[in-house]
């Protein structure tokens, strides 16, 4: 892959062009789109099998090292993971910080979007770096309007009803393993003693 220079800090918007050698432009826009933040593109211009990309400058150099493994002869090493829930440039985030991070050894963040209301104390996250673009805050009437009400009892704890749980006897417990029983002994044999010869 051929990457033109981007310029500009990190959270400044810039246009980025990425011609490719083997890879068709085509085949990468699906894989690559939910990686670039809300609001930004990614154009192909089929003349020049190239990919047109405009986002945050820090963005397009994690986009720069995805693009260049997959513009490969045989790309077989990229595996291409789904998500169901979060949002891909998000994930990437934190992806990039743990993998990149220098000095950096156990931390607990959160792959969650920017939401004011989360349950999440995310400040790991945000010293760390991580500037979540995502923010379903537009979605919350909708959600709550056909959540079901959880009991109160589970309100305080962090993830409500799934913490809850633990708070109450489980409704299915295992069954008890009942002891194996005990092989029954052993006959002993009986071992009958020889009269001496006679005239010994």
């Amino acid at each position: 892959v051929s990457v033109g220079p981007t310029g500009g800090g990190g959270n400044q918007i810039v246009t980025q062009i990425f011609r490719l050698n083997h890879e068709t432009a085509n085949n990468l826009v699906p894989l690559l789109r939910p990686l670039i933040s809300p609001n930004n593109t990614i154009n192909i211009n089929p003349g020049s099998n190239s990919l047109v990309i405009t986002d945050y400058a820090d963005n397009l150099q994690r986009l720069a090292t995805i693009i260049a493994a997959m513009d490969m002869p045989n790309a077989t090493d990229v595996e291409v993971i789904p998500l169901k829930h979060a949002l891909a440039v998000d994930l990437a985030q934190l992806v990039t910080i743990g993998l990149e991070r220098k000095g950096l050894r156990l931390e607990i963040v959160y792959g969650v979007s920017g939401n004011a209301r989360s349950w999440y104390d995310n400040a790991n996250a945000t010293r760390l770096g991580y500037r979540p673009q995502d923010d379903s805050e537009a979605y919350a009437a909708e959600v709550l309007a056909r959540a079901v009400a959880e009991p109160a009892a589970g309100r305080p704890y962090q993830g409500g009803g799934f913490a809850y749980l633990e708070k109450v006897p489980n409704p299915a417990p295992l069954p008890v393993r009942k002891a194996a029983a005990k092989p029954a002994p052993k006959a002993k044999r009986k071992v009958s003693k020889r009269s001496p010869r006679a005239g010994r």
